[in-house]
């Protein structure tokens, strides 16, 4: 079972390949808060949940957040930009957390990000790869000199509506190799295929890997918006067990 929480849509970035829809607003009362945590704790809670946004660290209730989860010892990892704001709210929370930053190279000077990797200490660092350009092979390699016992990927964004997007995962696979690469794996037709491996396929393909199909994740997957709704499929909504999209995020 895979179980998200994406707690805020509002985010101080503005990647052209991000796929957030119209801000929901967030839940704020700590009593609903914590009655949501508990209730799906009792349900999963040696699930790890995965909490993100928009920008998880600009939710006006995160250290509250943080400490329900740690008060019935959910394991749970938050992924965060790495923004200055973001850095600053990380250093004053005092509770145990586990989280990864996501680098976007467009919205994060190289100096901002050596400075806040050093005083957050991510768990992972996930160096986004979104362009044909050296910059992000730039990054990597001063980032690899300080990032101390933070694990640095190199990991494409999923930006499966770009027109240029095929050229873009075979400029990241023609590199990988001599990086650490993201190495998520999915099973397809019986076979094992790298994440990105399968969204270039789904961008070669005249026909829709997913569209009209089952759907690979039905029964085994939760997401939960700023609201608290629950939701079983990644654009944010249910469906009956079909897909109705061209293709998925998680293939």
């Amino acid at each position: 079972m895979m179980i998200e929480w994406e707690i805020t849509l509002k985010c101080n970035f503005n990647c052209d390949y991000c796929g957030l829809l119209r801000p929901i607003a967030p839940v704020l009362d700590e009593e609903k808060i914590s009655e949501f945590i508990r209730d799906l704790n009792a349900k999963y809670p040696n699930v790890e949940w995965f909490i993100f946004g928009g920008e998880p660290f600009l939710h006006p209730k995160i250290d509250f957040i943080i400490s329900e989860l740690n008060k019935v010892k959910q394991p749970f990892v938050i992924q965060t930009n790495l923004s200055n704001r973001s850095t600053d709210v990380i250093t004053k929370i005092s509770e145990p957390f586990k989280f990864y930053c996501s680098i976007h190279v467009s919205q994060l000077s190289l100096m901002d990000a050596i400075k806040n990797i050093t005083k957050t200490h991510p768990n992972e660092i996930h160096l986004m790869y979104t362009e044909n350009t050296g910059k992000v092979e730039e990054y990597y390699k001063k980032i690899n000199i300080i990032k101390g016992k933070s694990k640095l990927i190199l990991t494409p964004v999923s930006n499966l509506a770009c027109s240029g997007y095929t050229d873009i995962l075979k400029h990241y696979d023609k590199i990988k190799k001599n990086y650490i690469y993201d190495t998520n794996t999915i099973i397809y037709k019986g076979k094992e295929m790298l994440r990105s491996d399968i969204w270039m396929l789904q961008n070669s393909q005249k026909e829709s890997l997913t569209k009209g199909k089952p759907c690979m994740y039905k029964g085994k997957y939760k997401l939960f918006n700023p609201a608290l709704q629950e939701m079983n499929c990644c654009y944010r909504k249910s469906t009956n067990g079909i897909c109705d999209e061209q293709n998925c995020f998680f293939m």
